[in-house]
């Protein structure tokens, strides 16, 4: 009768085991523990002098699955109260709490979380803000399986300076540009969708109260072909 028990336990285990799933946050090579803290100082930014500065904080934060899923819950909340960006493979929204559901993972493959906090400073004085996130992940169906990685953003001596392009760049309210010839000029919000398109000339400034603080991609077709992206205040 014990060997039976031992049997039957032996069997229940691997069971267990085989239906166990596993989540794991990493940045390229490095896989973070369940619980873990990432201190990031690498901070992008355009310098516009005298107007301030647009910031960008991208960690590279992907989530790795040993299984294929689709159940995957992927929350974000900036503690400090900034607003973060949070994409997952899927559109991409900005707030200061996202979550994102019914995320698709493939084993072994890493998903891009596309987490950023993107913000701006309006003096050449004023400091870019520390900034606290915390990035949680999980199965649906499996609150064990819950992982957490506490990511403080602070610049500190990481920074990279972007020339700004003065031709065409975000002022506050609006994107002043000073172009050689006809061209046209197309924003798409993080998801591709257009939402902006305007034939410009010379120069001017293109108001952008109507559109939602973030970040937008530009194209200029035309005499002054160019593409990047900026910051929308």
């Amino acid at each position: 009768m014990k060997k039976i028990y031992m049997i039957a336990a032996a069997a229940l285990l691997t069971v267990t085991t085989a239906g166990a799933r596993e989540l794991k946050f990493c940045q390229g090579d490095k896989v973070f523990n369940a619980q873990d803290r990432l201190v990031w100082n690498q901070c992008k930014i355009e310098d516009y002098g005298a107007d301030g500065k647009d910031y960008v904080y991208d960690p590279g934060i992907s989530i790795l699955s040993d299984v294929d899923a689709n159940d995957v819950i992927v929350t974000a909340t900036c503690t400090t109260g900034q607003n973060i960006q949070l994409c997952c493979g899927g559109s991409c929204e900005m707030g200061t709490s996202l979550t994102k559901r019914n995320i698709e993972v493939k084993a072994g493959v890493p998903l891009a979380s596309q987490l950023e906090q993107t913000g701006q400073t309006y003096s050449a004085d004023e400091p870019i803000p520390h900034v606290e996130v915390e990035l949680t992940a999980q199965y649906a169906d499996d609150p064990s399986s819950l992982i957490k990685l506490e990511i403080v953003f602070d610049s500190g001596t990481g920074i990279t300076t972007i020339v700004a392009d003065n031709d065409f760049c975000a002022v506050q309210g609006g994107i002043r540009y000073n172009l050689t010839g006809a061209s046209e000029v197309n924003l798409y919000d993080m998801t591709g969708r257009r939402v902006f398109s305007e034939k410009v000339s010379g120069s001017g400034i293109i108001p952008t109260a109507a559109l939602p603080v973030g970040i937008y991609v530009y194209r200029v077709e035309g005499s002054a072909r160019r593409t990047g992206k900026l910051f929308v205040r």
